[in-house]
């Protein structure tokens, strides 16, 4: 008798603890799910140079100079931007991305050493761009984040945008107007 007693509490205990690990599983998959849903590169057809020819034939991580020449030697950044063609068609977020992007590209310096100290006019005005509510939120945000966004000195502006967006769509603490995940 006691056998059988040992062995249902112990079948119970088991059951309990798969049922605990499994929903910890389950958890896990779906923030993974999520952070992978995030990650994308934010809605961007286009690097720096614009839409255009060049930035169908270099892409956005190709060279920029070779995509600004062609777009300017063979007309189709202008064609592209009356028709809605080569690129050229940007959504609500990535009118916000290309905003951050343009801001990074002039103070890219300025912002890493705002951002490594949690405070500075640069990240008051990325805040205003992104709309963040609560700047001090957004601050310790980027601070926390510091080396996630700035992996490296040579880091790409366009990867630098992208993971200021992912970080304040991952941090449930700030709520910030002009960037959703649809």
């Amino acid at each position: 008798m006691k056998f059988l007693t040992y062995l249902v509490i112990g079948l119970l205990t088991f059951s309990l603890v798969v049922e605990e690990a499994l929903a910890k599983k389950k958890k896990r998959k779906k923030r993974r799910k999520k952070r992978m849903k995030m990650s994308k590169s934010w809605e961007r057809p286009y690097g720096m140079a614009g839409c255009g020819l060049g930035s169908i034939v270099m892409g956005k991580r190709g060279s920029q100079i070779f995509a600004s020449t062609t777009n300017g030697t063979s007309g189709s950044q202008i064609f592209g931007i009356t028709t809605g063609t080569s690129n050229c068609v940007d959504t609500p977020m990535g009118k916000v991305a290309l905003k951050i992007d343009d801001y990074v590209h002039v103070n890219k310096v300025a912002i890493a050493s705002d951002m490594a100290r949690g405070t500075g006019e640069n990240l008051t005005v990325m805040a205003k761009i992104l709309g963040c509510q609560d700047q001090k939120a957004f601050n310790d945000s980027m601070k926390n984040n510091f080396k996630t966004i700035f992996k490296s000195h040579t880091e790409n502006v366009i990867d630098i945008t992208d993971s200021v967006i992912n970080t304040v769509l991952e941090d449930e603490k700030l709520n910030c107007k002009n960037i959703t995940l649809s």
